[in-house]
C-alpha cells in the first residue's frame, strides 16, 4: 500500500512539471528520442549548421541537402541524404544541382526541389528521380526569388521589383498558370500561401454560417456549388510588404487584407484549419488573429534578440 501511495504521488508531480500554462490552456512537449546522431553513409557525423534540413508532415522522413552558401560546399562531390525521423539513414544519393531556392515535400512524401532557373524537381524517399518539370519561360528568364511548397503543388515568385506569381496545382499534371498581378512595385518581405484544401474548407464553414445566420438572403444551391468549385480551383498567396501591408493573390485577383502600423511583416503562417493566421513584425511582435484579420486572439512581444528563422502551427490552436 505504502509503495502504491508514493507511486502515485510521483505520478500527480510528474504531471504537474510536464504541462506549461499558457493563457487559459496547457501544453507539454514530449521528448521521443534522447542525443540523435545523424551519421552519413560512412558514420560519420554531419554538421547540421552546413546543410539546409526540412522534415515531412507527421512525423516523416527529413531531408539533409548541403548548403551551397557555404563556399566550400561548392569544391566538393555533395550528397542528399534521408533519414528517418529517429535519426536512421534511408537513402543518399548525389546532388547536382545549384540554386535551390526551397526544399520541401509533397503529401505523397516526395522531396521537391524549387530550383532559381525555375525546375522544379522530385525525388522519392530513395532517391530515385521521379519528375522534373519547368515553371515556364518567363521563370526561367527572370529567375526564381521564393517559394512555398504546399500538399499537391507549388507557388513561385519571379525575382526583380516587378515581380510575378505562378503555380502549378498538381504535381503529377504540371500545368504553369499566373496569378493576378498584384501591382507592387517592390519584392515582397515575405510570402507564403494557403493550401487549396485547407482554403476550401475554411470558406465552406463560413459559407454555412452565413447560411444559418441570414437563411433569407442565402445563395441557391447553384450558386453555392460554383463558388465551392471557384474556390477548389483557386490557389491564395499572402504576401507581405515593407509598410506593414499584407496582400492575397489568388488567381483572378488581388485584395488588401491589413495594413499593420507596428511595420513590416516578417513573418506569417496559417493554421492548421485555416481560419487563423499568426504574424510576426520587425519589432518582434507576435500577432495571432482570424484569417482575414478581422478578430485578433492574441498580441504579445516575442523575447529574442532576432528574427526566428522559421514560424510554423502546431495543429491549429499552438504557434
Amino acid at each position: 500500500v505504502t509503495l502504491t501511495l508514493v507511486a502515485f504521488s510521483f505520478i500527480r508531480i510528474m504531471t504537474a512539471t510536464d504541462w506549461d500554462e499558457i493563457g487559459d490552456r496547457h501544453y507539454r512537449k514530449r521528448e521521443i528520442y534522447t542525443d540523435l546522431q545523424w551519421l552519413d553513409e560512412t558514420s560519420k557525423p554531419l554538421k547540421m549548421s552546413e546543410h539546409v534540413i526540412v522534415g515531412s508532415a507527421f512525423a516523416g522522413p527529413i531531408a539533409f541537402v548541403p548548403d551551397e552558401r557555404r563556399r566550400h560546399q561548392l569544391q566538393q562531390i555533395t550528397f542528399c541524404r534521408i533519414f528517418s525521423p529517429s535519426a536512421t539513414l534511408i537513402s543518399c544519393f548525389r546532388w547536382t544541382h545549384r540554386g535551390l531556392i526551397k526544399l520541401g515535400w509533397s503529401e505523397e512524401e516526395h522531396l521537391v526541389v524549387v530550383l532559381e532557373n525555375g525546375t522544379i524537381v522530385l525525388y522519392d524517399i530513395d532517391g530515385k528521380l521521379l519528375r522534373t518539370f519547368s515553371m515556364g519561360t518567363q521563370c526561367e528568364n527572370t529567375h526564381i526569388a521564393d517559394a512555398y511548397i504546399f500538399g499537391s503543388g507549388v507557388v513561385v515568385r519571379t525575382a526583380g521589383d516587378y515581380f510575378q506569381l505562378w503555380a502549378v496545382m498538381d504535381f503529377n499534371d504540371p500545368l504553369p498558370f499566373s496569378l493576378c498581378d498584384p501591382k507592387i512595385e517592390r519584392p515582397p518581405v515575405f510570402m507564403t500561401g494557403i493550401n487549396p484544401d485547407i482554403s476550401t474548407l475554411a470558406s465552406s464553414s463560413s459559407v454555412s454560417e452565413q447560411k444559418l445566420a441570414a437563411a433569407d438572403t442565402a445563395r441557391d444551391d447553384a450558386d453555392t456549388h460554383d463558388i465551392a468549385r471557384d474556390t477548389r480551383e483557386d490557389m491564395e498567396v499572402l504576401i507581405s510588404t515593407g509598410d506593414g501591408g499584407v496582400y492575397c493573390v489568388s488567381r483572378y485577383k488581388c485584395s488588401k487584407l491589413l495594413h499593420h502600423r507596428g511595420g513590416a511583416i516578417m513573418k506569417m503562417c496559417v493554421s492548421g484549419n485555416g481560419r487563423m493566421i499568426a504574424i510576426l513584425d520587425e519589432n518582434m511582435n507576435l500577432i495571432v488573429s482570424s484569417r482575414n484579420f478581422g478578430k485578433q486572439a492574441s498580441n504579445f512581444i516575442l523575447k529574442a534578440k532576432s528574427q526566428p528563422v522559421d514560424m510554423q502551427w502546431c495543429g491549429s490552436d499552438a504557434v
